[in-house]
């Protein structure tokens, strides 16, 4: 696997060789643009004062240690970046949000934050900028920078391939450096050599498959990591599957359809998924992951969240999900997508919600034991929530990543 993911970044390297361009600094420095194709100012109404009331309409303390942080007015800019997909280079989108200097000697780090699942396309950071709160991080000393995904912003003509790791990677180191680029170019503070990680969900499993890219191939020996922070991900689906099929209720179950529908376009599964879901359900999938629908819309169309009433009989049973040949094709790109522990360069913290019952704690737990097991133990750092679930053990994850990657300073 290793030597496919260098070949394939090789090719991106290649590709992005033809479609080189330069442009001039503010400085009138001449700056090569190798994956950033052009970027936007965002008009915004952001202020200090602003954020910070918005915080507390939440009335929780979390939020209230948020606003608490914040001291920098910034700017966010929509940029368009390049990266590759399905073996071809496209243009795909995300947001860079930069504080706004008070000394012309200050210089910032860039945290690179990995959103969670959406389905509705007008969700993606660059198309609703002004919508998404995680902005108000660069208001702490940091340029946030957000990419869209495949799927979504200027790529929104393609299906999201949800939990792709090589194509979730692309995009996310792609955007980092778009980003500096696009801060080389424009100036809109300057960068000291600082880069942190984090997300959340999807987030976290994206955080995690970047970081590994980063420290496990060569090809990305340009980008160094300060830290990593990654909660709630579903870093092996295959253990997930069997958990979920271990529950009486599964209250996501749209995750499960939107999984069978990227991994039949790009991972070679089956698109018989009468193999997954009952037959009543199996045939409604294509049409539910319609780029508008919510998540809600869509798990409510399956009418039921008893696992013995969505998902195939066969598909539930461990025995046979795991040696019957119809499954081949899932065992495999569930086997090719996993994101596994390895000898960390890289200090991380891994997060989970004890009462978590979309992606299990124990997704968490394992790993970091696998971490342990190789001689990670002292690069890495696993904190339960207690008490909270996949949605409320979010902001708990928010606040401490960033009074940790803060405290770099």
């Amino acid at each position: 696997m290793k030597t496919l993911k260098f070949i394939a970044v090789l090719i991106t390297a290649i590709s992005f060789v033809f479609f080189t361009s330069c442009d001039k600094g503010k400085d009138d420095e001449e700056i090569t643009k190798i994956f950033l194709v052009d970027y936007e100012l965002v008009p915004s109404s952001f202020t200090i004062e602003n954020a910070k009331a918005a915080l507390a309409y939440y009335n929780l303390p979390e939020m209230e240690d948020f606003a608490e942080l914040l001291k920098y007015e910034i700017q966010t800019y929509k940029i368009t970046y390049k990266t590759l997909f399905e073996g071809d280079t496209i243009f795909v989108s995300g947001l860079v949000a930069a504080p706004i200097p008070r000394d012309k000697n200050e210089t910032f780090s860039i945290m690179s934050y990995q959103h969670g699942t959406i389905v509705e396309k007008t969700a993606a950071p660059s198309v609703n900028p002004s919508g998404d709160f995680m902005t108000y991080i660069a208001s702490t000393g940091m340029v946030v920078v957000m990419a869209d995904y495949i799927g979504f912003g200027v790529s929104s003509n393609e299906f999201h391939p949800f939990m792709h790791n090589q194509y979730t990677v692309n995009a996310v180191l792609d955007m980092i450096r778009a980003s500096e680029e696009m801060i080389a170019i424009e100036k809109p503070c300057d960068l000291n050599d600082q880069l942190f990680l984090f997300g959340y969900s999807q987030g976290g499993s994206a955080t995690l498959g970047a970081l590994s890219a980063i420290e496990n191939n060569n090809a990305n020996s340009d980008i160094e990591v300060t830290a990593a922070s990654c909660g709630a991900g579903a870093y092996d689906l295959a253990e997930l599957r069997s958990w979920i099929m271990q529950q009486p209720r599964y209250e996501q179950p749209y995750f499960i359809g939107y999984l069978l529908e990227s991994y039949s376009r790009y991972a070679g599964i089956s698109s018989d998924y009468s193999l997954v879901f009952s037959e009543e359900f199996a045939s409604l999938i294509p049409d539910m992951f319609d780029g508008i629908s919510s998540a809600e819309i869509i798990n409510a169309q399956f009418g039921t969240f008893h696992v013995g009433e969505l998902f195939n009989d066969d598909f539930e049973d461990d025995e046979i999900f795991n040696t019957a040949d119809e499954y081949a094709s899932f065992r495999q790109a569930f086997a090719e997508n996993k994101i596994e522990a390895w000898p960390l360069s890289t200090s991380l913290s891994i997060y989970y919600g004890s009462e978590d019952n979309w992606v299990p704690g124990n997704q968490s737990l394992k790993l970091f034991q696998q971490f342990q097991e190789n001689g990670s133990g002292a690069k890495v750092k696993l904190k339960r929530l207690d008490g909270m679930n996949h949605q409320t053990a979010f902001l708990g994850t928010l606040t401490e990543t960033l009074d940790w990657f803060l405290s770099f300073k």
